[in-house]
């Protein structure tokens, strides 16, 4: 069985409602839709931040390294802006060494699988797949951002019961928990019950088409694609067609799935 992706025009939903959490937290913890600059609104620009860059742009608990380079980045900027040193305590002063250590140890593993990827040394190769392993979980933006915000709640927050309860629950509900992508998941495993010809399908990008009906699918990390599962390739110039996984044929930059157009059968009106 394949995992189902979600689309990116619900993706889009979900962001705009979890925008809208934040800035709803941000009134009932400071009056106003969008907190005031500095370190009041630190967890807010930096919580949309990685909404922006991964929340809603990968899917899954992992991160390509390259992605993760692109997230640990601005984390680790956004805390060196945000910076006080002098006026923190002991307390204040070790959480953020903390934070800025991560995002920059997350940083320098997604570089170092980026860059010793295709060395000829076997320890070399080692050290990069372990450096990748390492980065696709640490560099996740939900656990990059996440510790972020928790530097940001004890440093700023700590104090003020009522805004350190309002920033958590938004947070927990946006980020951690992610309830509204919960929910859709499981609306869509509820489908599958109740529509057994629910077509399930897995995210990847359309490398070729080939003659005769042979379509390439470059599968995406967390794709669970099997022989003789039935896919929907969706065409943005053309209708959303029907195919049969046949097999792998080879690598790019991720597995290449080979698949054959399936004449005379469309897909169903309420695929996305």
């Amino acid at each position: 069985m394949t995992k189902q992706v979600l689309s990116q025009k619900t993706r889009f939903i979900l962001f705009i409602i979890e925008v809208g959490i934040l800035c709803l937290a941000s009134w009932l913890a400071f009056g106003r839709i969008f907190p005031p600059e500095g370190e009041k609104g630190f967890w807010f620009y930096t919580a949309l931040l990685g909404l922006i860059l991964g929340g809603r742009r990968n899917i899954t608990n992992f991160a390509k390294p390259a992605d993760v380079v692109l997230y640990a980045a601005p984390a680790a900027i956004s805390l060196a802006l945000g910076s006080a040193w002098d006026k923190w305590d002991s307390g204040i002063r070790v959480a953020f060494v903390f934070a800025e250590v991560f995002c920059v140890i997350a940083g320098t593993l997604g570089a170092i699988a980026i860059l010793a990827k295709d060395t000829k040394p076997p320890w070399l190769h080692r050290i990069s797949n372990a450096a990748r392993v390492l980065a696709e979980t640490l560099g996740a933006p939900r656990t990059l951002y996440t510790v972020v915000i928790a530097f940001a709640l004890y440093a700023f927050h700590f104090q003020k019961p009522a805004e350190f309860a309002v920033i958590v629950s938004a947070w927990v509900l946006t980020a951690v928990l992610s309830p509204l992508e919960s929910s859709v998941r499981i609306g869509r495993r509820l489908m599958r019950i109740f529509k057994p010809d629910t077509i399930i399908y897995s995210d990847g990008e359309v490398v070729a088409y080939q003659t005769p009906g042979l379509i390439l699918i470059r599968q995406s990390a967390s794709s669970k694609i099997a022989s003789r599962d039935l896919v929907a390739v969706h065409d943005p110039f053309g209708r959303t067609r029907l195919a049969l996984a046949l097999d792998h044929v080879g690598r790019d930059e991720g597995v290449l799935l080979r698949t054959i157009e399936i004449d005379d059968v469309d897909a169903p009106a309420d695929l996305e």
